[in-house]
């Protein structure tokens, strides 16, 4: 049986406006686009893993609304199961983003239904923690789902991977039963304070480095994944070891969907056993090609678009 990933997931039906421009606090612009797609952290992880040929499992929790019969229709679509898919009364998740022509982007979320994913519907799921090899977790839902999770997870063995995104400072507990941080370089910069140009000054001695592998327990099996934008991705060991992969060059069209894809890319990359150095790799090509295309969940390679892109 192929090894399967179960991930924590989160729905925001994201409605985009393209613009010359990010606009000014009361600003009004004219914007040249617009769109309206699912999309969200853990469900983006959880389509692009499986367009990669892993096998997924999927939690959620959405509203009785217009979108959340949307995303059921999409899941189906996608090749994932709608058996752990919680409906919720109220709204499911929403997110408007502003994107700009140089790729930047700004993002506002209504969490919704994806605050009712807890630790019950994670016990529920135990059968699904006890067969995953890997367990995926974001904090668009609940951090207490995301401990309940990895803690059952640990117990059977499971790699357990946290994208503590939207941030928010993971308790000792969740840290405790994370193997694998994945974060981008804000967020590293709330880890490890002094981060700066992609890489901590003298980075095998960097205080708040050390201090964050104190801070985390764990064995030699942690890593301290980061992207880097641009420049590519990297991995930190708690012995000091590092692996970089450079990025790849891309047309930007947007830049709001870079960081999933490459957690796609990471997660099933690991998941069929290839190295860190080769996950960073195709994490970067998972970027680069989203970055490249227009969309959130349709951005989000198969296994042959990465061809031209290793």
């Amino acid at each position: 049986m192929a090894p399967r990933i179960v991930v924590l997931g989160s729905f925001m039906q994201a409605i985009c406006w393209q613009l010359s421009r990010l606009p000014l606090p009361g600003e009004t612009l004219q914007a040249s686009g617009f769109s309206s797609e699912p999309a969200g952290k853990g469900l983006a992880i959880a389509v692009g893993c499986r367009r990669l040929g892993a096998a997924v499992d999927l939690l959620l929790a959405i509203g009785h609304d217009a979108a959340g019969d949307a995303l059921l229709a999409r899941l189906e679509t996608e090749g994932l199961s709608t058996r752990h898919v919680l409906r919720v009364a109220g709204r499911s998740g929403h997110g408007a983003g502003w994107l700009s022509a140089d790729g930047g982007n700004a993002i506002a979320v209504f969490t919704g239904a994806n605050d009712r994913l807890d630790a019950a519907q994670v016990a529920q799921a135990d059968h699904l923690l006890a067969g995953a090899a890997m367990v995926y977790a974001q904090l668009e839902a609940p951090m207490a789902a995301a401990c309940a999770a990895f803690a059952r997870a640990r117990r059977h063995g499971a790699c357990t991977v946290l994208n503590p995104s939207p941030w928010q400072p993971p308790t000792r507990e969740l840290l405790a039963g994370t193997q694998v941080l994945l974060v981008n370089e804000t967020e590293a910069t709330h880890l490890v304070p002094g981060w700066h140009d992609g890489v901590p000054s003298e980075i095998q001695g960097n205080a708040a480095l050390q201090a964050l592998w104190r801070a985390w327990p764990g064995g030699p099996e942690r890593l301290l994944v980061i992207t880097l934008g641009k420049r590519g991705s990297m991995a930190l060991a708690p012995d000091g070891h590092i692996d970089f992969a450079p990025g790849l060059a891309a047309t930007v069209h947007s830049s709001i969907g870079a960081g999933d894809a490459f957690g796609a890319g990471w997660c099933a990359s690991r998941l069929r056993g290839d190295s860190v150095l080769r996950s960073l790799q195709i994490g970067n090509a998972c970027g680069a090609f989203a970055v490249s295309h227009e969309g959130i969940l349709d951005a989000l390679p198969h296994a042959a678009d990465l061809a031209g892109w290793r």
